[in-house]
C-alpha cells in the first residue's frame, strides 16, 4: 500500500513502504494501491497534490522552467520581431 500525505497548499509527500509507518501515521495519510497516472502535457510538469479531508489525489500541471537556451531564443525572436516592425533599420 502507498500512503500520500498532505503538505501545505495541498502538496503531497509519498511513502511507498508502509512498514515504515505507525498506525497513527497511516491514519494521517491517504492509502492507495497505486498513484494516479499523470497526463503528459507539452511544456508542463505534473505535480502531485492531495487533500486528506476528501481523500482526493490529483495532479496540477505547472509550466516547465525555461532553460538558458530557451530564454536566449525568446530574446532573439523578440529582437527580430522588433527589427521587422521598425522596417528593418538598425
Amino acid at each position: 500500500m502507498i500512503y500520500v500525505f498532505e503538505n501545505p497548499n495541498n502538496g503531497a509527500s509519498i511513502v511507498y513502504d508502509e512498514t515504515t509507518l505507525t498506525t497513527e501515521n497511516k491514519a494521517k495519510g491517504i492509502a492507495l494501491e497505486s498513484l494516479p497516472v499523470p497526463e503528459m502535457q507539452a511544456g508542463k510538469i505534473p505535480v502531485l497534490k492531495c487533500e486528506k479531508a476528501t481523500e482526493r489525489v490529483w495532479y496540477d500541471y505547472v509550466d516547465e522552467p525555461k532553460s538558458a537556451e530557451d530564454e536566449r531564443i525568446t530574446a532573439l525572436e523578440e529582437a527580430l520581431a522588433e527589427i521587422i516592425l521598425s522596417g528593418g533599420a538598425m
